[in-house]
């Protein structure tokens, strides 16, 4: 063979591609697998805790309201009555006073019950550590 044949067949050559197959990774298709998995659990979450959020304020809203027109029904009778919510203990307070003198007759739940529960309140923050 002579040396234009050579140039000639060399031209028009064309290598055969050789692939060489690369051992899958591991953890690589199943991370994006779990890391969709991962995303979706989390949006569902999201989207949960957005519907809680929205009936408990609509659930405060209409309980506030409900409060309010109790406590005008109350104020028609010889006694007034207060409802009241006690921010530390997340509890309904009632007084029931007398309208002439003022004097409280009554009071739901009583003045050494709240104590009390203000104490065990207090208490929870020294026997339970939130950290955990």
């Amino acid at each position: 063979m002579s040396a234009t044949e050579l140039g000639a067949i060399s031209a028009n050559y064309t290598p055969a591609r050789v692939d060489v197959a690369t051992p899958p990774v591991k953890g690589a298709v199943a991370s994006t697998s779990v890391s969709a998995k991962t995303r979706e659990v989390s949006d569902k979450l999201a989207s949960a805790k957005t519907v809680s959020m929205e009936t408990l304020a609509q659930v405060n809203t209409e309980l506030e309201e409900a409060v309010k027109r109790l406590s005008e029904a109350i104020e028609q009778s010889p006694t007034a009555t207060k409802i009241t919510v006690d921010e530390e203990l997340d509890r309904f307070i009632v007084q029931v006073t007398d309208k002439q003198t003022g004097e409280v007759v009554r009071e739901i739940p009583g003045e050494a019950i709240l104590k009390i529960a203000r104490n065990i309140e207090n208490l929870k923050g020294l026997l339970y550590d939130n950290k955990a």
